[in-house]
C-alpha cells in the first residue's frame, strides 16, 4: 500500500511539475548530437521548470517531435519521496507503463555497486497505432539531491515492426548501449554533471 501512494505521488508530483513548465525557445539546433545504432541524433528540444525539472530530448534530424520514431531524451528530476533511488524510479515508471497498457511486461536490471537501476518496457499508448518500446536508466546526480535519467525510445508500428530475431537483437543492442551511455555527458545536458 505504501509502495501503491509513492507511485501515486511521484506521478502526481511529475504532473504538477508539468503544469510549471517554462519552455525554451524550441531550438532545433546541432548540439553535439548522441548517436544510437551509428544514427545522429541531433534536433533538440528543452524544458525546464521553476522547481528544477529539466528534460532535453533529441531525434534524428529528418524527423519531427510529433511523429519521431526513434528518441532520446535526458532528464534531471528530484523525487525526494523515493529518496531520489534510481532503483525506485525504474519501479515507478514501470508501475505506470503497466497502468497504461496492463498486459505489458518489462524488467528492471540493477548494478547495486554504481547503485543505478535500468528499466526496459514496451506500451500501447491510448488511442495510439503503435507499441513504444523504453529504455530508461537512472542515476543519482553527484549531489545526491536527485536523479538523471536517460530514455531510449522507439515506435514501433506495423510498418517497422521487426521479426521476433530482430527484436531480440535490436533489444540487446539497446540494452548495451544505454548501459554504456557516459551519464556524465548526459547530466551536463541538464546542468548536473
Amino acid at each position: 500500500m505504501f509502495k501503491k501512494l509513492i507511485v501515486i505521488f511521484s506521478f502526481a508530483l511529475l504532473l504538477s511539475a508539468c503544469k510549471d513548465i517554462k519552455d525554451d525557445p524550441i531550438s532545433f539546433v546541432t548540439y553535439n548530437p548522441f548517436v544510437l545504432d551509428g544514427e545522429k541524433f541531433d534536433k533538440k528540444y528543452s524544458v525546464l521548470n521553476k522547481r528544477g525539472y529539466r528534460s532535453v530530448e533529441f531525434i534524428r534530424g529528418f524527423e519531427n517531435f510529433k511523429t519521431w520514431t526513434k528518441l532520446i531524451a535526458v532528464r534531471y528530476q528530484q523525487l525526494p519521496l523515493i529518496n531520489n533511488s534510481p532503483l525506485d524510479a525504474a519501479k515507478n515508471m514501470l508501475s505506470l507503463a503497466k497502468r497504461v497498457s496492463p498486459k505489458i511486461s518489462g524488467r528492471i536490471i540493477v548494478n547495486k555497486e554504481k547503485n543505478e537501476a535500468v528499466v526496459e518496457f514496451g506500451v500501447v499508448p491510448p488511442g495510439k497505432r503503435y507499441v513504444e518500446y523504453n529504455f530508461f536508466r537512472y542515476v543519482k546526480n553527484r549531489s545526491k539531491n536527485g536523479l538523471v535519467s536517460v530514455q531510449f525510445a522507439k515506435r514501433l508500428t506495423s510498418k517497422n515492426t521487426s521479426s521476433k530475431k530482430e527484436m531480440n537483437a535490436f533489444r540487446k543492442s539497446w540494452l548495451d548501449q544505454i548501459v554504456k551511455f557516459d551519464m556524465r555527458e548526459a547530466g551536463s545536458y541538464v546542468g548536473q554533471l
